[in-house]
């Protein structure tokens, strides 16, 4: 397993990254308005959560060494986090995108779950 330090400097990245997804929408307002206005299979919301709770766990598994990455309940929430991640990123652009990209990135640090934590390294 590798060092906390080395852990938690690969979050901070993974959390610059949310970050980068609040100002990208940013800088196209109009077509992301338009963008969240379909539902279901190959929406937005569903690709947000899709790359987000894939990628999760391919850093896992890169990063941590855990080939069985997830337990299954650590693995629901895992999902419940992403889902709520992508509606929480539709809901913002609906209400006008107001808050900062910054403050966005600081409601993802917040709400994970414990434990996603505990596979993170802060149990």
């Amino acid at each position: 397993m590798r060092q906390l330090s080395y852990i938690m400097s690969s979050i901070k990245i993974s959390f610059g990254f949310c970050e980068c997804i609040f100002t990208t929408i940013l800088e196209k307002p109009q077509f992301y308005r338009k963008v969240i206005e379909y539902e279901g299979q190959n929406s937005f919301t569903n690709y947000l959560f899709e790359m987000n709770a894939e990628g999760f766990q391919v850093w896992l598994r890169e990063y941590l060494g855990n080939q069985a990455a997830l337990n299954d309940a650590a693995y629901l929430d895992c999902v419940f986090y992403h889902a709520g991640f992508a509606h929480m990123v539709k809901q913002w652009i609906k209400g006008g995108m107001k808050e900062s990209p910054a403050f966005m990135k600081s409601l993802c640090e917040r709400n994970i779950p414990s434990s996603m934590m505990f596979y993170l390294g802060e149990k």
